[in-house]
């Protein structure tokens, strides 16, 4: 892994955790809330690019003004998961649903994550928190069924 990929998500990392000087009790004014809207559609202006690198970049910094945006962490999560950054992509998901309970998506992904990182029983506690949420849903039976067969 590259130093300013490796660098990137440390620091995704460390703000997803808390480190982010908005996460200090402050609620996100309506500037910030701006500026992590420019700082989102550029990030999917990256993503469209396939810059995911410059995506992330974008996201984290979206972030910094509004870690209270369950959106902006799902986007992040999607982003660290096309990267194969499992664990900065859980931290996200874990985010997502500590803020949205009843998101069966992002249990999805979490779990895809959490399988990702070798994180066997935690993947198929999130897929079946999922099932609990929804269960008529496919997906997280299939993943499910396919932790199964895996070594």
């Amino acid at each position: 892994m590259s130093k300013i990929i490796k660098g990137l998500t440390i620091f995704a990392f460390l703000g997803l955790l808390g480190a982010a000087p908005a996460l200090c009790g402050e609620r996100p004014t309506p500037q910030d809330l701006a500026k992590a809207d420019e700082h989102k559609q550029l990030a999917f202006r990256y993503e469209d690019k396939g810059d995911l690198q410059n995506a992330l970049r974008e996201y984290m910094t979206a972030l910094e003004y509004n870690p209270y945006d369950a959106d902006l962490l799902f986007d992040l999560g999607v982003a660290c998961l096309r990267m194969q950054f499992h664990d900065d992509a859980a931290a996200a998901f874990e985010r997502v649903v500590k803020l949205n309970k009843d998101d069966t998506e992002a249990y999805n992904l979490l779990g895809l994550a959490y399988r990702g990182a070798g994180r066997k029983a935690d993947a198929e506690k999130a897929w079946k928190k999922s099932l609990d949420i929804d269960p008529n849903q496919v997906a997280p039976k299939k993943f499910l069924d396919e932790l199964k067969t895996q070594p």
